[in-house]
């Protein structure tokens, strides 16, 4: 009995250790397969530490001078402001700024002249380079100097006058005999900033006061700063005074309309219902003699002339004040506005918004912008980052008139959209044409594919709403719903339809 239990137990001990073994082998596995992950990320983590490395000596050097970049101003500042500080010492931020005679020069000289006179102006400003002292390449025709104070009372003003000197010293190479002027303005630590931001913007103040005076050499004082913002101010309540009396001047003969944007569903019975409604801002002109002038003859005119950019605020402002009429209303879910390529790429209208969404921050998710692919794929780049400026306000962005642009396919997966609208060439004979039921079809599926509302625009016969909706185009506008309305028509319109109406009986 005793040996037939030690077999057992001795069986039972070996079944037990073939899972276990199996277990650890697993183990074994699982091991070497992080071991080659953790191999493999820092292989990965070494090559992305040297591209990091090799991008920042590129970007820690001027091209053209060799000498160090604004990439390294503001370490060498802190550095050099916390060496003197220890000494109860000083130093001076120096902007040089060549004259506007270099740079219609260089326009008239090859370029590899030019980054020779660049090149020479660099090195003679290295001349001043002494103890702790340092020379920066800052920008194209900008080198800026950190000077350490000296023993002598005024040594800042002999050093600078002999900077002066040096760089008007003529420049003689094979037919050529140049002598370069330069502006140049400082800021001195700690008596003007002890902070390294202001004191180059008091530097660069200086600078500023020196080009405009037509003088050599500028330090800042406090009243420089005093008339800066004199200006700035003046300026800007310039720009609103003409801005405020030219918007009410274009409200005199300028109106907005605003067109239905109908949002449906199918009820039960498979019937085409109103789930809830948007309006599109549409601008009017009612000239004081010809009456209502189509937008089709002003709107290309206001492009060419760029009045374009003083009606596209207009629209805005007009725009704003009907959202904030209409902010209880039942049904209405929000406002679109069209804006123009010139409008869109310049950012004013994005700061503009910015600074409206800051005060009234309810209208956020209620405004669209409406953009044509010439406005939204003309420079790419820039329109992706005027893109995520807008939806990170909660801006929505539509691509309007959609399939007749060349670029449109190529580039739309690019940016991020809320929405797109199908031009009306392709719903004029919808259904029945077969080219256009196609083309219908594949932007519908790409709009979802890309998680993007789709609009059919230029709706006009009953025939063509149910089979829009069966394939999943649930937002239409057009004029068998409503034509562009003014603003108590389109009150009237909101009024008389309700959500979950039958759209087939507007």
């Amino acid at each position: 009995m005793v040996s037939l239990r030690l077999q057992d137990n001795l069986t039972t001990s070996e079944e037990e250790s073939e899972p276990l073994q199996a277990r650890l082998k697993s183990l074994e596995l699982e091991n070497d397969h992080l071991r080659q992950k953790i191999e493999l990320q820092s292989q990965e983590n070494l090559i992305n530490k040297e591209n990091r490395s090799e991008a920042e000596k590129r970007l820690s050097f001027n091209p053209v001078s060799g000498l160090p970049s604004s990439y390294q101003l503001k370490h060498a500042i802190g550095g050099l402001s916390r060496s003197v500080q220890k000494k109860n010492g000083g130093f001076a931020i120096v902007i040089i700024q060549l004259d506007q005679a270099f740079a219609m020069l260089r326009k008239s000289l090859k370029a590899n002249i030019s980054e020779w006179l660049l090149y020479q102006i660099g090195a003679r400003l290295t001349e001043f380079v002494v103890g702790r002292n340092r020379l920066f390449h800052s920008k194209d025709l900008e080198f800026i100097l950190l000077i350490e104070k000296g023993n002598v009372v005024d040594y800042f003003d002999q050093v600078l006058k002999l900077i002066s000197q040096r760089l008007g010293e003529k420049h003689i190479f094979s037919g050529f005999n140049l002598t370069i002027r330069a502006n140049i303005g400082v800021a001195v630590f700690p008596q003007d900033a002890r902070d390294k931001s202001k004191l180059l913007s008091r530097a660069d103040i200086a600078l500023g006061a020196a080009i405009e005076q037509k003088r050599q050499i500028v330090f800042f004082e406090e009243k420089l700063e005093h008339q800066v913002n004199e200006k700035i101010n003046l300026l800007n309540a310039l720009v609103r005074g003409i801005e405020a009396a030219a918007m009410e001047e274009m409200s005199q003969q300028f109106e907005l309309y605003f067109q239905p944007k109908l949002r449906v569903s199918l009820d039960d019975d498979g019937q085409p219902t109103l789930q809830g409604v948007k309006a599109e801002a549409l601008i009017r002109w009612n000239h004081p003699d010809k009456g209502l002038v189509s937008p089709m003859r002003f709107i290309p005119l206001a492009e060419e002339t760029g009045l374009i950019l003083p009606m596209d605020k207009w629209v805005l402002y007009q725009g704003i004040a009907a959202l904030r009429r209409w902010r209880d209303l039942d049904g209405f879910e929000g406002l679109s506005i069209n804006i123009s390529a010139g409008q869109f790429q310049s950012g004013d209208m994005v700061d503009l918004i910015e600074a409206i969404l800051k005060q009234e921050t309810w209208l956020k998710g209620k405004l669209t912008i409406e953009l044509t692919e010439t406005g939204l794929f003309e420079q790419a780049e820039l329109a992706q980052s005027m893109v995520k400026r807008f939806r990170a306000l909660g801006v929505k962005i539509s691509l309007d008139d959609f399939g007749t642009g060349f670029s449109s396919l190529s580039h739309l997966h690019k940016f991020r959209l809320d929405e797109i609208k199908i031009d009306q060439s392709f719903i004029r004979d919808f259904p029945e044409n077969e080219a256009d039921r196609a083309i219908v079809d594949s932007l519908v599926q790409m709009a979802r594919d890309l998680s993007m509302e789709i609009v059919a625009e230029g709706v006009e016969r009953k025939e063509q709403v149910l089979p829009l909706m069966q394939r999943g185009c649930t937002n239409l506008q057009g004029f068998l719903f409503a034509p562009p309305l003014p603003e108590k028509a389109f009150l009237d319109f909101l009024e008389h339809h309700k959500k979950g109406q039958a759209i087939l009986s507007l």
